[in-house]
């Protein structure tokens, strides 16, 4: 996946008009979203960041993946993203596959965190 060094950038690789074209509410998702993950240019034009270590909690669902999509696509030069997926001991297969379909389309690792006491046996 490519990542973009300015945000006209990223915005302009996107297709224009209907069926497929980006949506205000999608352009406003990135608009909101590059400076905190992408990082800042100071007055002396170095890069810099706020967030030099950000934590994402991937559940394999639609949003998750949305997220991960959004980041990915924006690109963290400035920093480091770490994505974690938290067990509960009820998992379909599917979400499990999810994840690593994941992990190989993003080139990312996504660490399972398993719960102290499956879901099952704590209620």
């Amino acid at each position: 996946m490519r990542t973009y060094n300015t945000l006209n950038d990223l915005l302009n690789s996107f297709p224009t008009g209907p069926p497929d074209g980006i949506t205000f509410e999608i352009q406003s998702a990135f608009m909101k979203a590059w400076p905190y993950i992408h990082g800042f240019r100071n007055e002396k034009g170095e890069p810099w960041t706020l967030y030099p270590r950000i934590m994402v909690s991937v559940s394999g669902g639609a949003d998750s993946d949305i997220t991960v999509d959004l980041i990915e696509r924006i690109g963290h030069p400035q920093s480091e993203v770490h994505y974690v997926f938290y067990e509960t001991g009820m998992e379909f297969d599917a979400t499990r596959r999810h994840l690593v379909y994941l992990e190989k389309r993003y080139g990312i690792q996504i660490e399972r965190i398993r719960a102290a006491v499956p879901v099952p046996l704590g209620v």
